[in-house]
């Protein structure tokens, strides 16, 4: 409701949440389908079952009959785990709206503890003043328009480069629960 109301059309999200249900129920298709749904949803990730799968797909394993030239390696509970990821993620989309948005990022924001330093009697210590987002500067182009730009990075491993986000996101409160818990703004790259 929250993005509906900044402007977003309903369709975008039927949209979405129809891709979402097709790609969960191309789950038995092939041992890469597997794969990609559960590292997709972060499924078994504790168990680090998605590397797991990827190791039997580098023995050139599948788990259908459809390409003759790859053994078959499918069993029951390989079979069961499948249906039980597109339960969850069936579940995560109706009671949840839980739909995840291609090439998006969710980012965890970092808290103010400026008050607490305060408290214990440190000088000199940076707190956030209500509306304001760590890494955040405004510019103000006339009185009438006031631009927020936010320079976001994301960095997916240690052993991969950061990656500077560019372009229009979507910053929120968690949880959210009234339409000036979020808003659009603009990630720039200085």
């Amino acid at each position: 409701m929250l993005l509906e109301d900044l402007g977003v059309s309903q369709e975008a999200f039927l949209k979405l949440q129809d891709t979402q249900v097709s790609e969960a129920r191309t789950i038995h298709d092939s041992i890469d389908r597997f794969r990609s749904v559960l590292s997709g949803h972060s499924l078994g990730r504790p168990f680090r079952f998605s590397w797991v799968i990827k190791r039997l797909q580098d023995l050139n394993l599948e788990i259908n009959d459809k390409d003759p030239s790859k053994p078959n390696i499918d069993t029951p509970f390989l079979k069961q785990v499948r249906e039980v990821a597109m339960m969850d993620i069936m579940r995560d989309i109706k009671h949840s709206a839980r739909i995840l948005v291609p090439d998006s990022h969710l980012l965890v924001g970092v808290a103010d503890e400026g008050p607490a330093y305060i408290k214990r009697g440190f000088e000199n210590v940076f707190c956030l003043e209500p509306g304001q987002v760590y890494g955040v500067f405004t510019l103000a182009d006339d009185l009438n328009t006031l631009l927020s730009f936010f320079l976001v990075c994301i960095q997916e491993s240690f052993d991969k480069d950061p990656v500077w986000l560019e372009g229009h996101c979507m910053v929120t409160r968690s949880p959210v629960a009234h339409i000036g818990d979020g808003e659009f703004v603009l990630c720039v790259v200085v």
